[in-house]
C-alpha cells in the first residue's frame, strides 16, 4: 500500500475510535447504564473490558455484543470493592491499550443513614468512591504517558445538594464529580478527557427496586439509559460535567441558581422521603 493510501485510510478512521480506542473498560456493566454503556461503546467499534459482580449477565451481554458487531469482549466477575482491584485490573489488561474508562458501579445505600450498617457505609465508600480513585490513577496514567484516552465518572444531580434518605450516597456522587473535575483540568493538556455525568433518574432495573411501591412511576421524569448514554459520550472532550436532559437541567438550574442550599436541601428531601423505600 503507498504512503498516500496509508494516510487515506488512516484519515477514514473513526475520530472516536482513534482517540478512545481500542479498549474500552466499563464497570458496572451487567445491566441498567453500564449495559446502555457497553452497548453504546460496542456500536463505535471499540473492543470491550466489562466488569460486574454478576458472571452470568456478563456472558449473556458478551454473547449478545459479538453477535451484533466484530469486537473483542473480556469479561471479568469482580466485586469492585475488593482491596486488590488494582492488582486484578492491571493483571487482566495487561496485555490490551485501554483508552477509555467507565466507572458506571455505584453502591445505592439508600434509606434513613442510621438504618444502614456502619459495615454498608464502609462499602459504599469501598465501591463509590476508593473504586473511581483506583481506575483513575492505574489507567490514568498511562493514558498520560500514551497522550491520548478518556475517563468518564457517574455522577449524579444527589451530587450537587446533601439529599436526605440518600445522604452518604449524594456524598459520594458529589465525591466523584469533584475528582472529575478537577482531572479533567490536570489531564486535559495531556490529552487526556474526564468527564462526570451528573444523571437524574435512570429507568434502570436498581431504580425501579429502590421506589417505594406505592409511588405512581409513570409521573417521575425518568430519562431511558440508552439517551443519558448517547448525551454523555457526546459531551466527553468537550466539557467538565455534563447534565443531561432538559428536566434536569432545570432541576440543575432550581436547586443551584433560583433557591437557597438550605432551602433546596429541604426541597430534596420531601422528594426522597416519599420516592424510596426508607425500610
Amino acid at each position: 500500500m503507498s504512503s498516500d493510501a496509508v494516510r487515506k485510510h488512516s484519515d477514514m478512521k473513526d475520530p472516536f475510535q482513534t482517540r478512545y480506542g481500542p479498549w474500552a473498560l466499563v464497570a458496572g456493566a451487567s445491566e441498567g447504564l453500564g449495559r446502555a454503556f457497553a452497548e453504546g461503546l460496542a456500536a463505535r467499534g471499540l473492543h470491550l473490558v466489562l466488569i460486574a459482580r454478576r458472571k452470568k449477565l456478563l456472558q449473556s451481554l458478551t454473547k449478545e455484543l459479538q453477535t451484533l458487531y466484530s469486537i473483542q469482549v473480556r469479561t471479568l466477575a469482580l466485586d469492585l470493592s475488593n482491596e486488590d482491584l488494582i492488582e486484578r485490573l492491571i493483571a487482566f489488561t495487561r496485555d490490551i491499550e485501554v483508552g477509555l474508562v467507565v466507572y458506571n458501579a455505584a453502591f445505592p445505600n439508600i434509606g434513613l443513614f442510621h438504618r444502614r450498617s456502619y459495615e454498608e457505609h464502609k462499602k459504599l465508600v469501598s465501591i463509590n468512591c476508593l473504586g473511581p480513585v483506583a481506575l483513575c490513577y492505574q489507567f490514568g496514567k498511562l493514558m498520560r504517558q500514551r497522550g491520548s484516552g478518556g475517563i468518564i465518572l457517574m455522577s449524579s444531580l444527589t451530587g450537587f445538594v446533601g439529599t436526605p434518605v440518600l445522604a452518604h450516597y449524594a456524598a459520594s456522587k458529589a465525591y466523584n464529580r469533584i475528582l472529575a473535575e478537577g482531572l479533567w483540568r490536570e489531564l486535559k493538556p495531556s490529552g487526556v478527557a474526564v468527564l462526570a455525568c451528573c444523571a437524574g433518574a435512570v429507568a434502570t432495573p436498581n431504580f425501579r427496586k429502590s421506589i417505594d411501591d406505592s409511588v405512581n412511576i409513570s409521573r417521575i421524569p425518568v430519562m431511558r439509559a440508552e439517551k443519558v448514554v448517547r448525551k454523555t459520550l457526546r459531551a466527553l472532550g468537550k466539557k467538565a460535567v455534563v447534565v443531561p436532559g432538559f428536566l434536569n437541567k432545570l432541576h440543575y438550574f432550581f436547586i443551584q441558581r433560583i433557591i437557597s442550599r438550605k432551602r433546596a436541601v429541604s426541597f430534596l428531601g420531601r422528594i426522597t422521603e416519599r420516592l424510596y423505600k426508607t425500610d
